[in-house]
Parts: structure tokens; C-alpha cells; sequence
């Protein structure tokens, strides 16, 4: 989007001052992360819905409707809606793709995995960059309606495949999976075998975990964000 915002074919498309910014260029900007916040109220609640592989599938369809919408509009209302469903949508995906990574990655690589996870961003966005860059020559409107469309490369991939993932062992238990749960770690953590000690221990401390907290059944309690106030009698 920065280097969209340069273009004279933008610009002079939404009437812009081809050379000074104004409010509105702002406002541009600060509508995707206000579809983030929004977003994020309803994140924790997707996740849950369906488990982590549908969260990123609605997540998805979310950010494929947001590009269709930005890539189609004739006015700077409509890009900038779009904006803001794309920002919704990547608070949904942005959510349910960390804790999906993080909870069906072997212990031995969680860390690493997510953490090639969240640097994977900046990974992308470094060739990203060169797209712009490439179709800036273009005389006509597409030449920032080209980027905007291929937003939904990468977003479409996850689309199509997350329907056929397996869904997270932590999820299953959470919603009286057991025999699910175990199958799973017994294919990805224990070669195999659902008695295998790594996946004895995972199972024992997921189920311990989820009786005990209770979080992953009830996504609206906050109470265990409050930090208890300390008396001294």
C-alpha cells in the first residue's frame, strides 16, 4: 500500500493532490487496522467455532471478499471498505494460523516453528515489495489494481488447503475429541503409536490444562486476564 499510495495512476483515479498528502491518505491507511481491532473481537470466537483450520479458512474467505472489493471499486469509498474487510479478516487468520502452528507442532519444534511463523511476514513481504515496482509503468488503473489482486494468491492457498488439515489435538480434547486427539499425536508426535511417552505426557497435560482453566471452552470469560489485588490484613 505505501507504494500504491505514490502512484500518479491512484491518485489521479481518487482524486488525490498528486504532490502532497491529505487526510484522507490517512485515513486510507488507518482503515485496515481499524478492521483489525474490530476484527479482533471476533477472532477468539472464529477460532473456536469449528477449530484453528476453519478460523483460517473463515479468516480467508474474509480477506478474499476484502481484495475482490478493493480490486473492483470504482470509488474511494468502496477501496476503502475494502480495506476494512480486509483488516477484519486478517485479525481471524492472523489469530487461528499462530494457534494452530503452535499447537500441532512437536514440542521439539514449537518454538522454532513459530517463529518462522511470525518472521515468515517480513519474508514475504520483501519480494512482495518488487510487485509494485514492476507494475508502476502500467499507464491505466490496473497498475495498482494488479497488487491489490494479488492479495489473494497466498490468502487462496491457505483457502483451499486448510479444509484438509487436521485439526489440533488441544482443540479436539477441548470439545470431548479424546479418540481424535490421540490419533493425531500418535500420526505427527509418536510415530504412530498413541502410547508413545511424548504423546502419554501431551495428552495428560492437555486434558489437566483444559479441566483446570476451563479458557478453551469458554472464550468469553475474561476472568483470567484479572490480576487478583493483593490485601494485607
Amino acid at each position: 500500500m505505501g507504494a500504491i499510495n505514490d502512484y500518479p495512476q491512484y491518485r489521479e483515479y481518487f482524486g488525490f493532490d498528486p504532490h502532497s498528502g491529505t487526510p484522507t491518505t490517512g485515513i486510507v491507511y488507518a482503515i485496515y487496522t481499524i478492521g483489525n481491532l474490530v476484527g479482533s473481537f471476533v477472532a477468539g470466537p472464529a477460532t473456536d467455532f469449528r477449530g484453528r483450520k476453519w478460523g483460517m479458512f473463515i479468516g480467508c474467505c474474509i480477506i478474499m471478499v476484502g481484495a475482490c472489493v478493493q480490486a473492483t471499486c470504482t470509488n474511494l469509498g468502496g477501496f476503502m471498505g475494502g480495506r476494512f474487510v480486509l483488516g477484519f479478516g486478517v485479525a481471524i487468520t492472523s489469530t487461528a494460523g499462530p494457534a494452530y502452528v503452535s499447537e500441532m507442532a512437536h514440542p521439539v519444534y514449537r518454538g522454532v516453528c513459530t517463529g518462522v511463523f511470525n518472521t515468515f511476514w517480513y519474508v514475504g513481504g520483501i519480494p512482495g515489495s518488487f510487485v509494485p515496482y514492476a507494475t508502476s509503468s502500467i499507464p491505466t488503473p490496473q497498475a495498482w489494481r494488479i497488487p491489490v489482486w494479488l492479495q489473494m494468491v497466498f490468502c487462496g492457498i491457505v483457502l483451499v488447503s486448510s479444509p484438509f488439515l487436521p485439526e489440533t489435538p488441544r482443540w479436539l480434547i477441548a470439545n470431548d475429541r479424546h479418540e481424535e486427539a490421540l490419533d493425531t499425536m500418535a500420526k505427527f508426535h509418536g510415530e504412530g503409536s498413541r502410547y508413545s511417552p511424548i504423546v502419554m505426557l501431551e495428552y495428560k497435560e492437555m486434558v489437566e490444562d483444559i479441566s483446570v482453566t476451563g479458557s478453551d471452552k469458554r472464550w468469553w470469560d475474561y476472568r483470567v486476564c484479572h490480576t487478583p489485588t493483593l490485601t494485607h490484613n
